[in-house]
């Protein structure tokens, strides 16, 4: 079977990129509470095009922010009274955000053209020093948190509780913004590597994979192909992540955890469940939904996967479709699709210097969210744009991208099953429409079978000791694991291809999040088999997100079920089968 450089499933992924990832517990209740007083008419937008770009003075940037903390806390010597206070935290909060929205920009432009040296350099600037930024919003929490004015802060700009991790200090030391110095450094590093150049040998003849290919007649010399071609990127970017996860350990020792995961669960990704939460669904998982793909794989609809070149189809009738399909089915979706035609907040590309990823961000100083899509030129482009619709319809609607991740997925993949729901109304003929229902079916297996692979192997990967974090371990521990998925051969490459999943780069532990919240937009699509349209109330209902609640109380309020209860496999199992038949 011709395999393709990246996963399916890292196609449809939504990396919230830049911003998001550096943008976590800080500032995330005062930024929910601001965006809901703004008038829905005042946004900022403008022509993507139009969006100006200028390096931001990192000097200017930590003075202006120190001086608004040392008024809150004193430290300057003077007595405020405290709207000066009050003002301070909004200076800091502006400064910050035009920090990000720069940021924001500048990463969209390099993940567009990684080959372009300006932005290369941009990147590299924001690797340097954004966590000294970082660090000293965070310390704007603690002075307030700190204060005889705390109650009052929390009451009137970072919502109840807002403020009580920060009483004894924050997490950011002047070791641990180093440390992720190091981190961004590392991660622009793997985000440049260039796999379309990448040459090495087949057969004892020197190529590209596209030289190589070109060449190939079977089966059997793709297979031989790629695991050459993964050996080689192998061999160029894992130890680059073998790097990455050193820091993280030692960045998770620094803020005073026992483990990476612990650190990222709680502090990075805001989660309300345990690491150890997810290592039982993922053992569920492996029980109940394994001979689900097992099945599929034996069938042959996981082939369609590697297939879908035979199903072409152009950027704008990928655009079409989903306008067609989704923008018909409720006026929220309309407004939200015809902002981003206006103000061409969608780019859908196919060029090999591209980030081999889509992702979809939010631009704060022009209140707008921008997608970016790495295209196929097939069908399937149809149902990354739907994902990546959710992503831009709950950014336009809340006026920020939700920075939980579980949240954030339902909003993204319960478009793609709402999008299926209505692929008679796409304008895509019979056969495309039937491709993506098989793909997504095809899909929707995998994900679950690979993004608890990848969780089970990062798992294992930060317990490693130091010293046995080589390229050869690593390697031995990605091929070990694999049997425990299955006896399909789907993943016979990972032994080698872990060091091409930009999530074990990008942001660690992020990948659990596809399983929680496929699970739960499932549920939203079996519920338009009770009731026509049913999905998209329930869709609608729970984008209107209670900020001061967790994932699982969100979905609870919402009136669905936790993927942690004890029979949530079993109904997983059952929704798919309702939902594909």
């Amino acid at each position: 079977m011709k395999k393709k450089i990246l996963t399916a499933i890292t196609v449809l992924i939504a990396l919230l990129c830049a911003a998001a990832m550096l943008f976590t517990t800080t500032g995330c209740s005062l930024l929910n509470l601001l965006l809901g007083s703004y008038d829905p008419y005042a946004r900022r937008t403008v022509n993507f095009s139009d969006m100006k770009y200028e390096r931001p003075d990192i000097d200017e940037t930590l003075d202006l922010i120190t001086k608004k903390a040392a008024i809150i806390d004193g430290s300057d010597g003077e007595t405020h009274e405290y709207y000066e206070m009050y003002q301070g935290v909004l200076d800091a909060y502006n400064s910050f955000i035009e920090w990000m929205s720069m940021e924001s920009l500048a990463y969209i432009h390099f993940s567009i053209d990684t080959s372009d040296s300006g932005w290369a350099e941009e990147m590299s600037f924001f690797d340097e020093n954004s966590p000294k930024v970082r660090q000293a919003f965070e310390d704007i929490y603690v002075v307030c948190a700190q204060s005889e004015y705390k109650s009052r802060f929390e009451s009137e700009l970072f919502g109840e509780g807002g403020l009580e991790d920060y009483v004894d200090g924050g997490v950011m030391t002047d070791e641990i913004a180093e440390l992720m110095q190091r981190e961004s450094q590392l991660v622009t590093r793997f985000n440049s590597y260039d796999y379309m150049d990448t040459v090495f040998e087949v057969n004892g003849v020197s190529g590209t994979i596209s030289d190589h290919t070109r060449n190939a007649y079977s089966d059997s010399d793709y297979d031989k192909i790629y695991a050459e071609f993964y050996k080689k990127v192998n061999q160029d970017t894992g130890p680059i992540l073998i790097d990455l996860v050193k820091i993280r350990n030692r960045i998770a020792s620094a803020a005073g955890y026992d483990s990476y995961a612990a650190f990222a669960f709680n502090y990075l990704l805001m989660r309300d469940y345990t690491p150890e939460q997810a290592d039982k669904l993922v053992d569920d998982i492996c029980e109940k939904v394994v001979p689900l793909y097992t099945e599929a794989s034996d069938s042959g609809l996981l082939d369609i996967i590697y297939g879908m070149n035979a199903y072409p189809v152009s950027a704008g009738k990928a655009y079409e479709s989903v306008e067609k399909a989704l923008g018909g089915a409720d006026k929220r979706l309309k407004e939200s699709f015809d902002f981003m035609d206006k103000y061409d907040l969608c780019y859908l590309g196919y060029d090999s210097n591209q980030l081999s990823a889509s992702y979809t961000t939010y631009i704060q100083k022009y209140d707008a969210p921008m997608t970016v899509i790495l295209g196929t030129g097939n069908a399937s482009d149809a149902l990354t744009l739907a994902h990546e619709f959710g992503h831009f319809t709950d950014g336009y609607l809340n006026y920020g991208i939700i920075n939980d991740l579980d949240l954030s997925e339902i909003a993204s993949t319960s478009l793609e099953y709402l999008f299926l729901e209505r692929l008679d109304q796409s304008g895509l003929s019979a056969s495309e429409a039937d491709a993506i229902r098989k793909y997504k079916k095809a899909s929707t297996v995998d994900l679950y079978i690979s993004q608890c692979l990848y969780y089970d192997f990062e798992r294992k990967l930060y317990s490693l000791p130091e010293e046995e974090l080589t390229l050869e371990n690593v390697n031995g521990l990605a091929a070990s694991i694999v049997s425990r998925f299955g006896d399909a051969p789907d993943f016979e490459f990972f032994r080698y291809s872990w060091s091409m999943i930009e999530h074990f780069y990008m942001q660690s532990f992020y990948v659990i999040s596809y399983v929680t919240a496929d699970s739960v937009s499932l549920q939203i699509a079996a519920m338009g088999f009770d009731k026509a349209g049913g999905g998209l109330d329930k869709y609608f209902e729970l984008l209107g997100w209670d900020y001061s609640k967790s994932f699982t109380e969100n979905i609870a309020r919402a009136g669905l079920d936790s993927p942690f209860s004890s029979d949530a496999a079993d109904k997983l199992v059952n929704n798919i089968k309702l939902v594909f038949g």
